[in-house]
């Protein structure tokens, strides 16, 4: 696919983070935007969960009132694109309100072979596909492009964490895509899933196997250069070092981070977390008192498995 863009114009150096929710994307994103060169402001495209005249960015200020967020309006305004802080971004590829018509078109089948006869097949059978991909494209190279440039930086981070995602993005001519799968612990992920959705154990295990599985097959979408897995526990144990892994498959060069990862500027959507009063990094290990024998077997039996192949010692 070829971005309406210049191809003329230097990639952006573009980091995707792929994965589970509450897996540690939004820790990662504050550790990441402290660098000098990288800008994110987490999911690059949240309106569809939040309320924009409610919701605080991590700076404090409600999004619609946020001067950075008010700037990058109109940057992407003056960039070519079609885009309202506080209405749908379009910046995820979806092409219809209708969730089964989204997943006909652009969702994961969960095959890689099934989802390569549908997308050669969907561009004759849905005769707009093409212009509606190229434009949603353009739209995330330019939130991309007047993020960095408001910030002054020169690289970009997109934690939608969506594996589909990867698909598209690395067809975009005007970036230079690299990946991260964070992955966490199957028992501590369960346990923050339950929190947040009000889920039983079962269900959040099996949402932890299924999201965090396509998420191993999308590496297939890209070279192995340009994917890099990351368990969450590693992040906590060395932040510094996790990010120098990052920087590096980026093509960018290490910097220290601050002892508090708030003493820096940031504009970041996602968990709570984003606007706690302290930026010092700290596992979360709830799940050790929180799981009892019985949970712990439900879990092992539906994602242990996949959580040994993924590095972590239970089951």
């Amino acid at each position: 696919m070829t971005n309406s863009m210049s191809s003329s114009q230097s990639k952006i150096p573009y980091l995707y983070i792929t994965g589970q929710g509450y897996s540690g994307s939004t820790l990662l994103c504050f550790l990441l935007n402290s660098h000098p060169e990288i800008m994110t402001i987490g999911e690059a495209g949240p309106v569809e969960r939040f309320k924009p005249k409610k919701y605080r960015c991590s700076c404090g200020q409600v999004m619609t009132e946020c001067p950075f967020f008010l700037e990058l309006e109109k940057q992407v305004k003056k960039l070519g694109s079609t885009f309202n802080i506080d209405k749908s971004w379009k910046t995820r590829f979806r092409l219809s309100d209708s969730h089964l018509l989204n997943v006909l078109l652009v969702r994961s089948l969960g095959n890689n072979s099934l989802e390569l006869i549908r997308d050669r097949l969907v561009p004759y059978l849905y005769p707009g596909y093409k212009q509606e991909i190229e434009e949603i494209s353009q739209r995330v190279v330019h939130v991309a492009q007047a993020a960095m440039m408001i910030q002054n930086k020169t690289a970009f981070v997109d934690a939608l964490k969506d594996s589909r995602r990867i698909k598209f993005l690395k067809d975009i001519e005007q970036i230079d895509l690299k990946v991260v799968h964070l992955v966490k612990d199957i028992r501590a992920s369960v346990v923050s899933t339950m929190k947040h959705t009000g889920k039983d154990v079962a269900w959040a295990a099996r949402y932890w196997r299924r999201i965090n599985s396509k998420a191993d097959l999308a590496k297939k979408l890209v070279s192995p250069d340009r994917w890099l897995r990351l368990r969450y526990s590693d992040l906590c144990a060395d932040p510094q070092g996790s990010v120098d892994r990052i920087t590096d498959l980026m093509g960018l060069k290490p910097a220290s981070l601050p002892k508090d990862f708030y003493t820096v500027e940031h504009h970041i959507m996602g968990n709570k977390m984003r606007r706690q009063s302290s930026g010092v990094v700290k596992e979360d290990l709830a799940w050790k008192e929180k799981l009892p024998d019985n949970d712990l077997n439900v879990i092992a039996r539906i994602g242990g498995s996949l959580n040994r192949y993924f590095g972590y010692d239970f089951p």
